[in-house]
Parts: C-alpha cells; sequence; structure tokens
C-alpha cells in the first residue's frame, strides 16, 4: 500500500495567542500549517511551530509531524469507515501535534464519537487544541498523559501510537498499555519506522507479555487483516512511501 501525505506550509505574520481568529500563533510561537494532503486545501491540517520557534521547557520531539503520524493518519483516513459500528471513542497516545487525532475528528465529522489526544508535553497539546479550534472540530478533547506512568488509559475504543519511542522506559510503558488495552477488548495500532531502535525494546516486550513470539511488524493494515477481529496493529512504516 503506497501512503501519500503531503505538507503544506504557511507563514504567520501577527501575534495571537490561542483564539479562532487571527493568524497562527501559539502561546507567543510562531506556527505553520501541516496538511493531509496538498491538493486538498479543506483536509486536515495541524499546526508546528515554526523552525527555530519553541519554549525551552518544551520538547522538540513532541512539537514535529514525523514520518509514522502521516502514515497513521493516511490509514486513518482510509480505513476507518470498516469499524464505523465499533470504534466511538479513538485515543492517540503521545500525540505530539496530533494529526492521526485530528484526521479522525474529520472522519468522524458531525456524529457523537469523539478522539482524545494525549501527551506529556503541554505545548503538544496546546498545538493540537488550536488546530482542532481553527477547524471547528468539537470532538477533540486534548489530555495530559505518561506513557511510564501506571495510570489507567482514558476510555477508548481504539488506541494510537506513532513513533513514540522515544526511549527505553516510555517503550516499556507502550508495551505494558498496549498489553492492557488488548486484554480488555480494545483496539491498537502502533507505527514505527524499522529505524527507532527503542521499537524492539517495545516489540519484545509485548512478546513477553503477551507470551508469543510471533508478534512481530508488517506493512499490513487493516483492510488486509485476514480476519475483522484482529485488534493488534503495529505498522511498520516505510519513510519512502510516505510523500510530503
Amino acid at each position: 500500500m503506497m501512503l501519500q501525505v503531503f505538507l503544506l506550509a504557511t507563514s504567520a505574520s501577527n501575534h495571537n495567542l490561542i483564539n479562532k481568529i487571527g493568524h497562527p500563533f501559539v502561546h507567543d510561537i510562531p506556527v505553520r500549517k501541516v496538511n493531509l494532503r496538498a491538493i486538498d486545501p479543506s483536509s486536515s491540517f495541524v499546526y508546528v511551530p515554526q523552525p527555530g520557534q519553541i519554549n525551552s521547557d518544551s520538547n522538540f520531539l513532541a512539537s514535529q509531524v514525523w514520518p509514522s503520524s502521516r502514515a497513521a493518519a493516511s490509514v486513518i483516513s482510509n480505513t476507518l469507515h470498516m469499524f464505523e459500528d465499533e470504534i466511538n471513542t479513538i485515543c492517540e497516545l503521545g500525540c505530539g501535534p496530533g494529526l492521526p487525532s485530528i484526521t479522525a475528528a474529520h472522519v468522524f465529522g458531525k456524529s457523537k464519537k469523539r478522539v482524545i489526544a494525549t501527551d506529556i508535553d503541554q505545548f503538544a497539546l496546546d498545538l493540537v487544541s488550536r488546530s482542532a479550534q481553527d477547524q471547528n472540530l468539537k470532538n477533540v478533547k486534548t489530555e495530559i498523559f505518561d506513557l511510564t506512568s501506571d495510570y489507567l488509559l482514558p476510555e477508548a475504543d481504539l488506541y494510537l501510537l506513532s513513533d513514540v519511542f522515544e526511549y527505553h522506559d516510555v517503550a516499556i510503558g507502550s508495551a505494558r498499555h498496549t498489553y492492557n488495552a488488548i486484554k480488555k477488548g480494545k483496539r491498537v495500532w502502533t507505527f514505527s519506522q524499522s529505524d527507532r531502535v527503542q521499537r524492539e525494546v517495545y516489540l519484545c516486550e509485548l512478546r513477553r507479555l503477551f507470551d508469543n513470539k510471533d508478534i512481530m511488524w508488517s506493512n499490513s493494515t487493516p483492510e488486509n487483516f485476514e480476519n475483522i477481529s484482529d485488534r493488534l496493529l503495529l505498522y511498520d512504516v516505510d519513510e519512502l512511501k510516505v510523500h510530503y
């Protein structure tokens, strides 16, 4: 499957905090748009900081749209309709600017379904909030969540992770939360590039928790599932197939 996701940048000229009117600024930081499809200006978009513009107390990695996030957004856009009767709430873990979350909110439209975007970085959540506000998406909620914690996950039917494995403890915590979600009958879709070292820590911990050495990364997307009841997707992202 060829994933096609594109980048569209716009510039900011005037100062505004988070509000619906004005040029794109988020807490004094000038931001630019990243669109799902450059050929369609009405498609989902998120804000990311302009180069070199980020607060010292924020995590640079949490403010970028990585290839796996673009891949996740594309899969959501193309396949979420398959689970219309099952998935009413999506929770993105380690959302960063939240392109998959915003895309899911667009797919849900004006239904009563909702999206929960979580991250440990408040600035990342503020980016999501501004993106949702400027697209009139009222079905997006943001929430602080630490993947290394033992806290219960926000209640959802599908959990999304895209290249959240910043370091060892996050990979272990992500595996633990994945395991608990699957055991509760939920779905988990995880996206990661093959060059992300800590993703193998995540995989090894999943194998240990499930006592199943056959769990592995693949390039199968939901429409290719042999059984629609399959709940765990570990998507191996090929950056060369993500066009932006």
